[in-house]
């Protein structure tokens, strides 16, 4: 039998000597406003048209924006930036974070960049640079970039939303790849030196541990939760390498959808285990196997809902008779089967979760777990 270990903290870059560390502007301000305030500082370098490095990584990230648009924008030409004069950097006008206008200097073509910065949060309305865009079009004419500049994770998913939107899409990746190779040039300063050591240790650095984060076979869910919890991984990374591990030999018994839902005050992170004959009109259900995590603790639960969800208290005559029927029918057929570690409940969606889920070493929990669901298939299987 494997032992669980006791819980112990990670090491990670940032066990650095705090005293001798001079303090960071950007770790006492860390919203959106703050980055807004910082890229306008930025680009406003290349209006006054100074020298030394802020200038020069502005016109780099200027580059990076005006080729990552050529991309997606066939009939764009890439401009002279000596023809072309920045005339005016607004903050929040209609609700854009920063608004970038350039003239020409030989022609009447403008130039207006609409960048959108996000740190971790996601857009606040459906196609929000979309919206923008059409609001700007009704005051100004040109060409319209539409720009995400985020500093946190994201994930394929999204990057392939934005790319389908025809986005430029700065990522964290981007930004690393942009302003490494100049580092040193940094130090000649504070505002840009401070901001890229605030970039490398809030989000670039956990963001890559987080891909590497290691599962131990000895590890109990329990201790995983300890020993990350005061880190700055974004949940989804370290989600996904959890249920990589968990779950990875499960991927041809079963359809597995991983999501996000915002709970009270806090963000569940499910795990979805299904197959396509687990959902019957005839029979007024549907079922599904969910790996939860709320960040405070974990749980693996088997839930029903009828074929077509409503609230119980909508759930009313023929329909109701029918799910209630078949969701105690494979309750029943669950406790025949006495399933290792699972105990029933008796609520309307959920019928059973299992036990010992957190305190269990998960090389041990992942083989349990693994001839579990599959049993719990059969008998599914069996009813469905």
């Amino acid at each position: 039998m494997l032992t669980v270990r006791s819980c112990k903290k990670l090491n990670t870059s940032q066990d650095l000597d705090k005293q001798t560390k001079a303090p960071n502007l950007f770790e006492y301000a860390t919203s959106e406003l703050t980055q807004d305030a910082f890229l306008s500082w930025l680009f406003e370098h290349i209006r006054l048209n100074t020298s030394g490095a802020p200038h020069r990584m502005a016109e780099r990230l200027l580059h990076l924006i005006l080729e990552k648009y050529q991309s997606i924008d066939l009939t764009f030409e890439y401009p002279r930036l000596s023809d072309y004069s920045m005339k005016k950097i607004k903050q929040q006008w209609k609700n854009i974070d920063l608004l970038i206008t350039f003239s020409s200097n030989v022609g009447s073509e403008n130039i207006h960049i609409i960048l959108e910065d996000k740190v971790n949060s996601g857009e606040s309305r459906k196609k929000q640079l979309e919206y923008y865009t059409d609001k700007l079009k009704e005051k100004s004419t040109g060409t319209i970039i539409p720009v995400l500049f985020k500093t946190g994770y994201a994930s394929e998913k999204e990057k392939d939303d934005f790319e389908n939107r025809n986005l430029v899409f700065i990522g964290y990746e981007d930004i690393y790849d942009l302003f490494s190779p100049y580092e040193q040039e940094f130090m000649e300063d504070v505002i840009l030196k401070s901001w890229w050591s605030y970039f490398c240790e809030r989000y670039y650095d956990p963001i890559e541990k987080a891909k590497e984060l290691p599962i131990e076979n000895y590890t109990s869910l329990n201790c995983f939760r300890e020993e990350i919890k005061d880190e700055a991984y974004p949940e989804q990374i370290v989600f996904k390498v959890l249920t990589d591990y968990l779950f990875e030999n499960l991927h041809d018994h079963f359809l597995t959808k991983p999501f996000r839902f915002q709970g009270k005050g806090h963000v569940d992170w499910h795990y979805a285990l299904s197959r396509a004959t687990w959902k019957s009109k005839e029979r007024n259900i549907s079922v599904h196997i969910y790996f939860k995590w709320d960040t405070r603790k974990f749980s693996l639960i088997l839930k029903t809902a009828p074929y077509r969800y409503k609230p119980l208290k909508k759930l009313k005559g023929e329909d109701r008779e029918s799910y209630m029927a078949s969701r105690d029918a494979i309750k029943e057929e669950l406790k025949n089967h006495q399933v290792g570690h699972w105990k029933e409940n008796n609520q309307y969606l959920q019928i059973a979760h299992r036990k010992g889920l957190s305190d269990t070493p998960m090389g041990q929990l992942k083989t349990e777990m693994e001839r579990e669901l599959k049993e719990i298939a059969r008998v599914i299987d069996t009813f469905m």
